[in-house]
């Protein structure tokens, strides 16, 4: 049994996008993963970006992507899907921690949240990985590595960009269908 391994934010719903409408930010602005190093954000655009990543109200009224809370549908191929989201501080992970399991019908122990700012590891067999950063994509050790096409990460070329979250979700199933050993109806 190999591993599927999904990012929350920016992969299963639009942080960013939700933040920047918030705070009146063009979207668009968002180039790089650190908004600090972000040369298109003024010093307050930064600093308010910031404190909103930290702020676990962000959280609160999630509008999930199409299909996204589906994920756990993917384990009928007899692979074992996983949540693994970054978090600013204990207050946005306990936050994240309350709504997660439920939402997306998963254990516990297949939802790790780490405060942390890093690149993420992973675990070993992990077949698919979805996420939205440069330095994850790029540090991948899953067979697949598919991402979600945002302003930060325009520069990768590694991968399988897709556009939308159905379109990855397809990609997903006919990535694991060809690895079983049998076509997609879809391909």
């Amino acid at each position: 049994m190999s591993n599927i391994v999904f990012d929350m934010d920016d992969i299963l719903w639009g942080l960013n996008e939700k933040a920047t409408k918030i705070l009146g930010i063009d979207f668009n602005k968002i180039i790089c993963p650190n908004a600090r190093h972000n040369p298109l954000l003024t010093d307050k655009e930064k600093d308010e970006l910031i404190a909103m990543y930290g702020n676990p109200e962000l959280w609160k009224d999630i509008v999930w992507y199409d299909g996204a809370t589906n994920i756990r549908d993917l384990e009928k191929y007899g692979h074992k899907v996983w949540i693994k989201s970054n978090c600013m501080n204990t207050g946005v992970r306990d936050f994240k921690d309350t709504f997660t399991s439920p939402t997306f019908n998963l254990p516990k122990d297949q939802i790790i949240l780490d405060i942390s700012q890093e690149a993420k590891t992973l675990m070993e067999d992990v077949l698919i990985f979805c996420d939205d950063l440069p330095p994850n994509i790029l540090n991948s050790t899953a067979k697949y590595t598919l991402f979600l096409d945002k302003p930060w990460n325009q520069d990768i070329t590694v991968g399988i960009r897709c556009y939308s979250f159905a379109e990855m979700y397809q990609k997903i199933e006919q990535l694991i269908e060809k690895e079983n050993g049998y076509v997609s109806k879809s391909a």
